[in-house]
């Protein structure tokens, strides 16, 4: 569980770049994102000799990445950015929906309040970008959320393959290089270095980190600390744009932040009480 809690804590850290990348590079959201998916499938292929295998489970599962992104970009491009992620955020409150039709049980109260504290924070993380304009942009985002939670959810279950379904959402998106490959020739040297390191450490370690890490912990505790990047993001900005952050946003990071480690408290004491009654009864059928 801790290794599992490590490696997603490094995919919030390598996604964390992506808009650093994007900040040098002037192309369209799906041209970044079909370089982005050669090199982080060149990426695998090479450094990770894992076997790729399909069944309807990581078929489906690949769709689910491959429209998250598609709809993330879409919803880029209509509405604000704060919006577009605050809006895909709400995949925390879809993992939950998914979860009780599928096992016909409603929230833990833990879950809820997690829920409100960690979106209370991401509001005020994006307090001066947020817009009721551009509706429809808006609700693209929250389609974007609902397929980003059917990821997390999909890819914990028992017929699963999270590397399997990142390799072939590649593919997916590869699949539209015809769209964009007239402007390949427009690239300049900044944005090839951009898109490669965006594909390097995003796509590449990024979405390796993601595959073993949600291979180990449950959907929502890893949608949960996925949330991360939105905390490291600025930190990069400040460094390489000397940006700084307002009152509010540093309120709301902090709000974030407590509220992804309160969740990880609770879960490792949960599993701690669940390992000690596991103990006891095995002491005493010996």
């Amino acid at each position: 569980m801790k290794k599992g809690y490590i490696y997603l804590l490094l995919t919030a850290l390598f996604w964390s770049f992506a808009g650093i990348c994007i900040r040098f590079n002037n192309q369209s959201a799906l041209l970044i994102s079909v370089t982005n998916a050669g090199i982080g499938i060149s990426f695998n292929l090479i450094f990770n000799h894992q076997k790729v295998k399909w069944n309807k489970t990581i078929l489906f599962a690949s769709f689910c990445q491959f429209m998250m992104g598609i709809t993330f970009i879409c919803a880029n491009q209509l509405t604000t950015v704060g919006n577009a992620i605050i809006l895909q955020y709400t995949s925390m409150i879809f993992v939950l929906i998914y979860q009780c039709i599928d096992k016909r049980k409603l929230p833990k109260l833990q879950q809820i309040g997690i829920i409100f504290m960690v979106i209370l924070g991401m509001i005020l993380f994006f307090f001066d970008s947020i817009s009721f304009k551009g509706m429809l942009g808006n609700i693209i985002a929250i389609l974007s959320g609902a397929f980003y939670g059917l990821q997390f959810y999909v890819n914990t279950k028992e017929k699963a393959d999270p590397y399997s379904s990142m390799i072939i959402s590649f593919i997916f998106s590869l699949l539209l290089i015809g769209f964009v490959i007239k402007d390949f020739g427009n690239v300049t040297t900044v944005e090839w270095t951009a898109m490669a390191g965006s594909g390097l450490i995003c796509a590449g370690l990024g979405s390796l980190c993601f595959a073993r890490g949600i291979a180990r912990v449950n959907a929502f505790t890893a949608n949960i600390i996925c949330m991360l990047e939105i905390v490291f993001a600025p930190i990069w900005a400040y460094l390489i744009f000397q940006e700084v952050l307002g009152p509010m946003s540093f309120i709301g990071a902090i709000v974030m932040v407590t509220g992804i480690v309160g969740h990880l408290y609770l879960e490792n004491k949960k599993i701690k009480k669940k390992s000690a009654k596991y103990d006891i009864s095995l002491n005493q059928v010996k």
